[in-house]
């Protein structure tokens, strides 16, 4: 079981156009690795399940200032909303969101009063990944590493260069923001490459090889002890005169199947067909030539086995082979 959730605040910086507040901003940067100022490490790795979580509750989110709703609420002090998050959305592995402003909040936007939007959320402590978004507030203190966002519908925003987007790997309709993330993830990804594997998750080829080798020997004895282990069981059974000789094979396969408990159990309900090996060919000619099952020892200790009668067993048989 994971550990419980915890709520943290990450910040990023909004942006409009045209001197209005935006109706869609990014809540967060894109996943899967959310990196903060203050060095906490975060994971997004499915940002569809918080939205779908969001959505499922429907119940909006406030907006209010330096989180309020999480610090001043609780000790019974006002905590107004500036704006409510009515729905959210995944785009390019960032969690967007549309805000409904209040005349207040929409007119510190604009301004510039405020030109952060910090959220607050669940995260999960064993895996690190964010679960859910709870809350979000207008701040002047940024805590997350990304590039200023602006709002979804920035087409007329400065065009980028074709080539370069290209080279990143976006698409031709990408902006400057999702150029800067996607620059900003690339160079974490080579700083990680650069700093080498981490020695307590990787072990030498060679060593790992032994280690295979050693565990292929191990499962090859396990394997052997197994057969033989069977093989006497069903030595036992011939012994005792429950199994024919010339059926030893199809007995050790039946065994393995069965496994080594259930066959010990099998073998013992099975009765002793005769004496001994000679007894018992010498009984299956006998029973053979006065016409009574027409079955020979060793397939009459395969229908004890199998706990079916000799005469049905013998029907079977005569329709198999006719």
């Amino acid at each position: 079981m994971s550990k419980p959730h915890s709520t943290h605040f990450s910040t990023i910086e909004l942006a409009s156009e045209k001197g209005g507040a935006p109706e869609w901003v990014a809540l967060t940067p894109p996943g899967p690795e959310l990196a903060a100022t203050d060095g906490r490490r975060h994971r997004l790795s499915d940002p569809e399940s918080v939205v779908a979580e969001f959505k499922s509750r429907g119940v909006i989110i406030p907006i209010d200032v330096e989180h309020a709703t999480e610090v001043r609420a609780p000790r019974g002090e006002a905590a107004p909303a500036y704006g409510w998050v009515r729905d959210m959305e995944v785009r390019d592995r960032a969690i967007w969101a549309r805000v409904e402003w209040t005349a207040q909040g929409a007119e510190w936007v604009a301004s510039g009063a405020y030109k952060f939007l910090s959220i607050g959320y669940f995260v999960d402590k064993a895996s690190g990944e964010i679960k859910r978004i709870k809350s979000a507030g207008l701040t002047n203190t940024p805590g997350f590493r990304m590039p200023e966002l602006a709002r979804a519908d920035n087409d007329k925003e400065t065009d980028m260069d074709k080539d370069v987007l290209e080279a990143l790997g976006l698409k031709p309709d990408a902006t400057t923001a999702d150029a800067v993330a996607k620059i900003t993830e690339l160079k974490s990804t080579v700083e990680t490459a650069r700093a080498g594997p981490d020695r307590d998750k990787y072990v030498p080829r060679a060593q790992h090889e032994a280690a295979l080798a050693r565990i292929d020997k191990f499962e090859q004895a396990d394997t052997a002890r197994a057969t033989q282990e069977l093989t006497g069981l069903v030595e036992e059974g011939i012994e005792a005169g429950k199994i024919a000789p010339a059926a030893k094979d199809d007995f050790i396969e039946m065994a393995r199947a069965q496994g080594t408990e259930k066959f010990r159990a099998t073998l013992d309900k099975m009765p002793r067909v005769v004496g001994g090996t000679e007894e018992m060919d010498e009984k299956a000619r006998a029973d053979t030539a006065a016409g009574k099952s027409g079955l020979s020892a060793e397939d009459i200790a395969v229908a004890h086995a199998l706990g079916v009668p000799e005469a049905e067993f013998a029907k079977a048989k005569q329709e198999q082979e006719a």
